[in-house]
């Protein structure tokens, strides 16, 4: 008989934890693979295509001091932005250490104080072509921001080596902001960019709840004992 209890109480172990655990273990693994979604706000041009652009002129600014872009965001906050580059120098090799900055823009278009920065990237030129690539700035965490007002992201130089250039567009754009040069707005170009916000996929909350349902059953199970399990009074001598 003690060989039927012990299977009984294997059997009531699997059905309690093991199988929910097997479960969320599954979900996980499936999710492993997914992205977490983009959501994008602002970005110049308007369908955010990447350099040569038909119908549009292009031109650049070196990545010495600082450069940036002032938009207005339609969203509460933001998360990445993404700059396009190119290789200027074809015949130098190096690096380029950037970061960006979230500054709010007080009336008149004056640039005001920073409220978000994100780590610094540094930038490989190695490329013997005069090539675009992307670069995805990303904050630690969102910044809250309030839609309808101006905000503007400044792209500073650590090194100021100027090896690289940020891409702008002259016109055709399509873009709503201004380009900023060491903090002077100007209204005929516009940076290249796109910001947004990076959503996490559902299937993460689905794995955070799935264990804390077996951490539950588990508890409750523990505490009012096995289903069938008899409980036995000795009486005291």
């Amino acid at each position: 008989m003690n060989w039927l209890i012990r299977a009984r109480r294997v059997g009531l172990w699997l059905r309690s934890g093991f199988l929910a655990v097997l479960g969320a273990l599954l979900l996980g693994a499936a999710c492993w693979a997914e992205e977490p979604t983009k959501v994008y706000d602002q970005m110049c041009p308007a369908g955010g295509q990447l350099p040569p652009i038909p119908g549009v002129v292009l031109s650049g600014v070196f990545t010495r001091g600082s450069f940036g872009e002032i938009f207005v965001p339609s969203l509460t906050e933001v998360g990445f932005v993404e700059l396009c580059f190119n290789h200027f120098y074809l015949n130098e090799t190096g690096s380029e250490t950037l970061s960006v900055n979230l500054r709010e823009v007080i009336p008149s278009n004056v640039i005001g104080p920073v409220i978000g920065s994100t780590p610094c990237l540094t930038l490989q030129h190695t490329s013997p072509s005069y090539d675009y690539f992307l670069v995805e700035f990303d904050f630690p965490e969102p910044v809250n921001v309030t839609p309808g007002r101006k905000y503007e992201f400044e792209v500073v130089s650590q090194t100021n080596k100027g090896l690289f250039e940020g891409v702008t567009i002259v016109r055709g754009g399509g873009g709503k902001g201004l380009f900023v040069l060491n903090d002077v707005a100007f209204g005929s170009t516009d940076l290249w960019y796109r910001e947004g916000v990076t959503i996490p996929e559902p299937c993460t909350a689905a794995l955070l709840l799935a264990g804390l349902g077996v951490l539950g059953w588990r508890w409750q199970v523990k505490g009012r004992g096995h289903p069938g399990q008899r409980v036995r009074f000795r009486p005291r001598r």
